[in-house]
């Protein structure tokens, strides 16, 4: 592959909460998978609506690895040799796909397409789990989803729409109605048997299916930590972890390191208390979209409803 060809060949899509930290890491473990050490480039969703303005106060971290000069996206595929296909995760462009998918077009063309979804509720509560842990939501879960029209008005990132970032169905319908090579498939299933869900991944992209990613390392999970110096240290850099790294990587067998950390991550997780009447609410309120999407994409989804 020459210098002026890599560029991404495939796109994950999304959804936010959907698991794709893990699934950017499986793929990126595969020989034949090139993915770049910036996970979220965001390229395609960088300008106004993949910004954040003054009325979204303490959010900047969204902010930290988004790329908006082309030049500066394909020099995150320089580094790709012979691996047979180059990709990026970045879940913001399923949201964003008004947005998104001319851009795509444009400068990737017909690339495949990889959207992985959640049931809309738990991950609307995961996406909440998730903003508490790192300190950006201080509402509560449903004073967070009254407050969420104003925060679309007021340009806040998709992490916080609760609500909508879940109502799937127009999303997944641009996606299959712009590419011809799409591959929706379901969180259900990453939890049920990773092996088979990263077997049908790599099918799909045409790399050796045979391969297995330590599936036992888990990325990204949603929860409150107990203790937030062990949280910290597991999951940002610092001076202590940047000296400690070396030592594991001679102690530890290769592919450890990271189901070691995703042990000691669950342990340290506390989870909030679910409101059954509100999650029994907002079943009702994603039932019509759920059914559409469920017609759209040929697969069961009543479980989501139950």
């Amino acid at each position: 592959m020459t210098k002026t060809e890599r560029k991404p060949n495939f796109l994950l899509a999304g959804a936010v909460k959907a698991g794709t930290t893990s699934i950017y890491n499986y793929l990126r473990e595969h020989p034949e998978v090139y993915m770049p050490s910036v996970k979220e480039p965001r390229y395609f969703a960088s300008g106004p609506i993949g910004e954040l303005n003054d009325a979204a106060p303490r959010t900047d971290f969204f902010k930290q690895t988004s790329i908006s000069r082309y030049a500066d996206y394909l020099a995150l595929f320089e580094p790709a040799g012979e691996e047979k296909t180059i990709g990026e995760a970045s879940p913001q462009y399923l949201y964003y796909h008004h947005r998104v998918i001319p851009a795509i077009k444009a400068r990737l063309g017909d690339v495949k397409i990889i959207i992985v979804l959640r049931n809309p509720v738990d991950r609307a509560f995961s996406a909440y789990q998730h903003l508490v842990r790192d300190r950006f939501e201080t509402l509560s879960f449903r004073e967070a989803l009254l407050a969420e029209e104003e925060r679309r008005s007021d340009g806040w990132p998709p992490t916080f729409f609760y609500f909508d970032a879940g109502a799937y169905t127009r999303q997944v319908r641009a996606y299959l109605e712009c590419f011809t090579s799409v591959k929706i498939m379901l969180y259900d299933d990453l939890c049920r048997d990773p092996v088979a869900f990263t077997r049908q991944l790599y099918a799909f992209l045409g790399v050796d299916e045979a391969f297995l990613p330590n599936v036992q390392a888990r990325y990204n999970m949603s929860g409150v930590p107990k203790n937030t110096f062990l949280y910290n240290f597991l999951h940002r850099d610092s001076l202590l972890r940047r000296m400690l790294k070396p030592l594991a990587r001679r102690c530890l067998p290769a592919g450890r390191i990271a189901v070691y950390r995703t042990r000691l991550t669950r342990k340290n997780l506390s989870f909030l208390p679910r409101d059954n009447a509100l999650h029994a609410e907002l079943r009702k309120r994603f039932a019509d979209d759920v059914l559409h999407l469920q017609d759209l994409i040929g697969r069961d989804l009543s479980a989501w409803l139950q």
